[in-house]
């Protein structure tokens, strides 16, 4: 196997540990820097009124330096990480390196999602490199047709219960919901991020889109994946089904609601009330924590994990 092609397993294989150890070190950076910004605009408004204290004395200033440390931290690690797996693949046949090429590009023409792919890769990878420790060959691991193994291994994975997997990634859809519709209408009102107010109705669209709608449309790609050997014709039916359906019942619901209860206080408070998703620096931080947790969860109860 040339040069170009052992990078290219070396990049696929660590990008998703890389990515996850990055999205947690930006996560940590991000909110203790967005909550040291406002610890910082505190403290010279104190001092302006002559009532404040040194800026390296504040415990926050601790706690914010700690942070970016923990968070670049993280991404050494992640980075150390990358180049021991570069390391054994480096040792390992190649053979096994030419076989694990081939499972790639099948589970790239598979109905899994990316990040669904990537863990499939990354266990197989792990398989391959236990036959080389063991000095197993390629056909004693895989038999001998590797597209009979692939599409076995890819079924396997399709068909497997993913519905905490499921939440979790809903979690942040959502997150991710609520950070995007903040920053949209704050430029749109033109006001700040922290005084942005989002509608109730716009909160429930965002809940309903991320742990309903999503959800659906993945098990419905996987189902019709297994069902199909690959071929997902009437899985895009259904994403649409459900897509389209989503969107026209919460018009309709919407509609339904203001006409029918539009007397009642609780449901004028739903329709018109709105709230301040991100009211300090801390909110963000919480939400990147939630963020982070998710994907650490994901990571440890994968339903492919062993």
């Amino acid at each position: 196997m040339n040069m170009k092609i052992n990078m290219r397993i070396k990049s696929n294989v660590s990008r998703r540990n890389f990515i996850v150890s990055a999205v947690i070190a930006g996560a940590l950076i991000v909110g203790a820097g967005l909550y040291y910004i406002e610890v910082l605009g505190s403290y010279r408004v104190n001092k302006h009124i002559g009532e404040g204290k040194s800026l390296f004395v504040l415990p926050d200033t601790i706690i914010f330096f700690t942070v970016v440390l923990l968070g670049i931290s993280a991404l050494a690690y992640a980075y150390w990480k990358k180049v021991q797996l570069g390391k054994k693949i480096d040792e390992m046949d190649e053979s096994l390196k030419s076989a694990f090429e081939s499972f790639e590009e099948f589970v790239s023409l598979s109905g899994l999602k990316k990040s669904e792919r990537s863990e499939l890769n990354s266990e197989v990878l792990a398989l391959f490199m236990e036959a080389h420790k063991n000095g197993r060959t390629v056909r004693q691991v895989i038999g001998d047709n590797q597209e009979v193994f692939a599409h076995e291994m890819i079924k396997a994975y399709g068909i497997k219960n993913f519905w905490l997997y499921d939440i979790l990634t809903a979690i942040q859809y959502f997150v991710f919901y609520m950070f995007a519709g903040t920053f949209l209408i704050s430029a749109k009102r033109g006001v700040g991020v922290f005084d942005a107010e989002m509608p109730y109705s716009l909160i429930a669209f965002f809940a309903l889109a991320a742990f309903v709608t999503i959800p659906l449309v993945y098990r419905n790609k996987r189902k019709a994946f297994v069902e199909k050997d690959g071929k997902v014709p009437k899985g895009i039916i259904a994403i649409l089904i459900v897509t389209v359906g989503f969107l026209a019942g919460f018009i309709i619901l919407m509609d339904v609601i203001e006409t029918w209860f539009e007397q009642n206080a609780l449901v004028a408070a739903f329709l018109e009330g709105e709230v301040k998703v991100v009211a300090s620096a801390w909110h963000i931080a919480g939400l990147l924590f939630v963020l982070a947790f998710s994907i650490g969860l994901k990571r440890r109860f994968h339903p492919n994990k062993k």
